[in-house]
């Protein structure tokens, strides 16, 4: 799932195998304990919920259950580690960035003396957290008004996203799978009806439509039946259960009957959240 569905740069290959050659740890056996704060992750996600929901009628259970979402990430994550999982966090929350600690964290981990394999885990986990590198990571996915859809980041997350909810399937491996934008790219279908929100094509273009609470997964069949399809009209389709995927149902539930656009707008927000508050406890 990871190599194929994530792709890991050449470093994180050479992570794993160094951990296999100089541990003799295979790469889903444990190796150690991390700890990550969530504090500074989680104050940003309940400040933003409190800002982006105070107009959002109590009644709507999909408020409450979003505020239940972020509210439940633990202060403290406490984790078993192997030598996959910790790959997978390198190459989302890192990637290419600070290759210079990177040089640093691999003579320490793999130098002349060997360190225990908690000392290597407590090394590159330092790694992920140094400069707020992981709260940024998460921060962005709350808050972030462009992500392409070809970002391999973007894909994992709304993938592992559908794979982990109840009855979800298996993104990974599910080549039918498309991103759906849940507010349409062409503009001039919601112009007239939501004149309040967007004062011009470039401020939906480049500062909504594109955000990750504004897409999910459905069929490639569905994707392309949908293309011209009204805003207000894609939860009941997202209901019918065909052609659809449990994240795509999620999304048709919560807004059954709904079709005030400011509304549907503020969930497209919210739902940012609730992808984040996932990453904070699944990354």
């Amino acid at each position: 799932m990871v190599l194929v569905s994530l792709g890991l740069q050449p470093k994180q290959i050479a992570f794993m195998l160094s951990v296999r050659s100089h541990y003799n740890v295979e790469w889903h056996e444990p190796l150690g304990r991390i700890r990550l704060s969530n504090t500074i992750i989680k104050k940003n996600l309940l400040d933003a919920f409190q800002r982006l929901s105070t107009d959002i009628p109590d009644d709507l259970t999909w408020k409450c259950a979003i505020k239940n979402e972020i509210e439940s990430i633990p202060d403290q994550s406490d984790r078993v580690v192997t030598p996959l999982y910790l790959a997978e966090l390198l190459r989302l929350i890192v990637g290419n960035a600070k290759p210079g600690n990177f040089t640093y964290k691999w003579q320490y981990s793999f130098g002349a003396t060997t360190i225990s394999r908690q000392s290597l885990v407590d090394s590159w986990a330092d790694y992920l957290v140094t400069y707020g590198r992981r709260d940024t990571f998460i921060i962005e996915i709350a808050t972030g008004q462009y992500w392409d859809n070809r970002s391999p980041e973007l894909r994992y997350l709304l993938r592992e996203f559908e794979a982990c909810l109840p009855n979800g399937v298996n993104a990974h491996c599910n080549c039918n799978l498309e991103i759906e934008h849940f507010f349409g790219r062409d503009y001039e279908a919601i112009k007239s009806s939501a004149t309040q929100l967007f004062t011009e094509s470039d401020n939906y273009g480049t500062k909504f439509v594109d955000r990750p609470g504004n897409k999910l997964l459905i069929s490639s069949e569905l994707n392309k039946e949908l293309n011209k399809t009204a805003v207000t009209g894609k939860p009941s389709v997202y209901k019918s259960n065909r052609g659809v995927t449990e994240s795509a149902m999620q999304v048709g539930n919560d807004l059954s009957g709904v079709t005030n656009i400011d509304v549907l707008y503020k969930y497209v927000l919210l739902r940012q959240l609730r992808l984040a508050a996932f990453a904070a406890k699944r990354f």
